[in-house]
């Protein structure tokens, strides 16, 4: 075993965990932005059509 394969290894997953970490980030701030808005659109809607409950 050498070093240099050992930080060729490292150089190669680090980007691709970087890469998963970032896309789930993303993904889970996209997923919370459509349920905000579509909650935000029901609550709207409901006010719009009954009188409000709150």
């Amino acid at each position: 075993m050498t070093g240099g394969s050992n930080m060729e290894h490292a150089a190669a997953v680090i980007p691709f965990l970087y890469g998963i970490v970032v896309g789930n980030a993303v993904s889970l701030l996209a997923g919370g932005l459509f349920i905000l808005r579509h909650w935000h659109r029901q609550r709207m809607l409901r006010e719009r059509l009954g009188p409000p409950t709150a």
